[in-house]
């Protein structure tokens, strides 16, 4: 059966419940199993830093938005509905007393304007004794969580994002050193005739696009910084120091298990949520319309059931695939990690033969630069497929635990 939906309904209890001191401290109701969870107690940040374990909790704290979902979750948790019960009763049987007293007095009208008012206070005392508000308060509770998880999702992505930037901008200095170290060669020729002036002038060139872009980086990191600061509650100044990631160990990546986690990410999904609501509604409006004396509305009763069948699969098809996907992802850049592993242990073989080399006068100090430049890019590499390993299972796990599936 199609649920009650409290529309206005629901508005009247809430003003009831926020002007009401016993409803306000009524009993809540049991919060969801992942609010339940206990987060490991984390040290604060130091001033002007975020850590990423505590990324979250800062988010739900700082952000504004994030604190009105959380105030509108405990505005509807606090309602107390067996104190909502006890407070009808005596009105509906006011109103009743009052209907049957204006028919004895022969006032048809007032007689009639009590029973709608009864009539209106007896769907609200109904819809909560048969526990429909309850249910639409608590569909109402999943949506703001799920909100505020698709905010500190969004926090976290900024977090990563800040930390590929700012490795690019330290790449993007070494490349200026080299560079100038080129530029100083390049002149020393020029003066001996080996190079022309264009060479020089195209070097230079280089150089300049090269130092204009990590400008560019470095104004929307500022922005980048100023975004999470505001989500953070802090000054929003662009100056925030983000602590290192936490060290993924193998064991982590080896206990997913895909299977199960797509049953609980089916679970904690929203969007199926509402796609099986959906179907629900559909199922009830087939079953209301096609037992019609009239063949052809039966026939497009079931066309229309039949098509809101094929639309859930497709929902449930789609999400699959996208949860196996990011598991896939996951996978994937374990052995992308793997392989940066490789090439940078061999760099960094290189370069200590190189040092060796040129301490013995065998290389120029040019070449033993180049090797720490490429020990350097390799070990840079490194860090961000680890970082992007980070990202792929975090995006598993945002995917788990709230069902987002983005």
């Amino acid at each position: 059966m199609k649920r009650w939906i409290a529309g206005a309904l629901a508005a009247l209890f809430l003003g009831s419940a926020a002007s009401s001191p016993a409803l306000a401290a009524g009993p809540q109701p049991e919060p969801p199993a992942q609010m339940q969870q206990q987060e490991p107690v984390q040290e604060p940040d130091a001033p002007g830093t975020v850590s990423w374990e505590n990324l979250r909790s800062r988010i739900e704290a700082g952000s504004l938005d994030a604190r009105a979902l959380g105030e509108n979750i405990s505005t509807i948790q606090a309602m107390d509905y067996d104190a909502l019960l006890d407070r009808l009763r005596p009105q509906l049987n006011n109103l009743a007393t009052a209907q049957w007293y204006a028919s004895l007095a022969g006032n048809q009208y007032a007689a009639d304007t009590v029973g709608q008012a009864y009539g209106t206070l007896r769907e609200t005392f109904d819809a909560v004794w048969d526990g429909d508000l309850q249910a639409d308060n608590a569909d109402l509770v999943r949506r703001l969580e799920d909100g505020r998880n698709q905010l500190t999702a969004g926090g976290q992505s900024l977090y990563l994002a800040i930390l590929g930037m700012e490795q690019s901008a330290a790449d993007g200095q070494r490349s200026l050193a080299a560079l100038d170290r080129s530029l100083t060669e390049l002149r020393l020729r020029q003066k001996l005739g080996q190079v022309s002036a264009l060479t020089v002038q195209e070097l230079e060139q280089t150089r300049a696009t090269v130092a204009s872009q990590l400008q560019t980086l470095d104004a929307t990191l500022a922005t980048y910084k100023i975004q999470l600061q505001t989500m953070l509650g802090v000054e929003p100044d662009g100056q925030l120091t983000l602590l290192p990631l936490p060290v993924l160990a193998p064991a982590e990546l080896d206990a997913l298990d895909c299977e199960a986690d797509l049953e609980r990410a089916k679970a904690a999904s929203l969007a199926l949520y509402d796609a099986k609501q959906t179907l629900d509604d559909a199922k009830e409006e087939w079953q209301d319309t096609r037992y019609t004396s009239f063949r052809y509305e039966q026939q497009m009763a079931d066309h229309t059931w039949s098509a809101a069948q094929i639309t859930y699969q497709s929902t449930v098809q789609a999400f699959e695939t996208g949860f196996r996907s990011l598991y896939r992802a996951v996978q994937d850049q374990r052995q992308v990690v793997a392989g940066k592993e490789a090439a940078a242990a061999y760099q960094d073989r290189a370069l200590e033969a190189a040092r060796a080399q040129y301490a013995r006068g065998r290389i120029a100090q040019a070449a033993l630069l180049s090797a720490e430049d490429s020990a350097a890019a390799a070990r840079s590499e490194l860090a961000g497929a680890k970082r992007d390993l980070f990202s792929a299972l975090q995006t598993y796990r945002n995917a788990v635990e709230y069902g987002i599936v983005n």
